[in-house]
């Protein structure tokens, strides 16, 4: 379902920003051929981390050509405690009401 939500989003809608705030635990061969065909097409793909406040890692935001985002700590100094937490992380954001 992601992947059909991806190729529409560039082809139908003209997208060139996707964010999706959810993902798998599973690497499938349709949704790592939707985020490098909209990488082709110069669509920037923003996923989710997740949320369970340890090392798991989501599909897509692990691949290498999907920007993976999770939440800053209150400080501003390391990821919320609720932020996933692994190598595929890129970027932290304010996720929190301070």
């Amino acid at each position: 379902m992601i992947t059909q939500i991806i190729r529409d989003a560039v082809d139908v809608y003209g997208c060139r920003i996707i964010n999706i705030s959810s993902g798998a635990r599973v690497d499938t061969p349709t949704l790592r051929d939707a985020a490098a065909w909209a990488e082709q097409h110069g669509v920037l793909v923003v996923s989710s981390a997740g949320n369970d406040g340890n090392d798991t890692v989501y599909y897509p935001g692990a691949f290498p050509s999907v920007l993976c985002v999770g939440t800053v700590n209150e400080s501003k100094d390391g990821p919320a405690l609720f932020s996933n937490r692994n190598k595929n992380v890129d970027l932290l954001v304010p996720g929190l009401n301070y």
